[in-house]
């Protein structure tokens, strides 16, 4: 346990930090989810994907995720979304 001031602040900011990462990540996952099996049982999820796109963008600008993974996962669900309405 850290005995000075500055480390003892970085735990309680970490905490927080990690609180409010944990938070997004599960935003992202649900509606990665959410979209992925409407697009699976064939419904039109053209909003839910550019939705899920934007929370993915947002993982990355805020850092907690790599422009590649999110790249990658909305390069699937593109492609989902385009072999269910093609």
């Amino acid at each position: 346990m850290p005995q000075n001031v500055s480390p003892k602040k970085r735990l309680r900011r970490d905490a927080r930090r990690r609180m409010v990462n944990k938070s997004r990540m599960g935003r992202i996952r649900t509606s990665v989810k959410r979209c992925a099996d409407l697009v699976s049982a064939g419904d039109s999820a053209f909003s839910l994907v550019r939705s899920a796109q934007s929370e993915l963008a947002k993982g990355v600008s805020v850092g907690i995720m790599h422009k590649n993974t999110a790249a990658r996962k909305i390069r699937k669900l593109m492609i989902r979304l385009n072999r269910a309405s093609g």
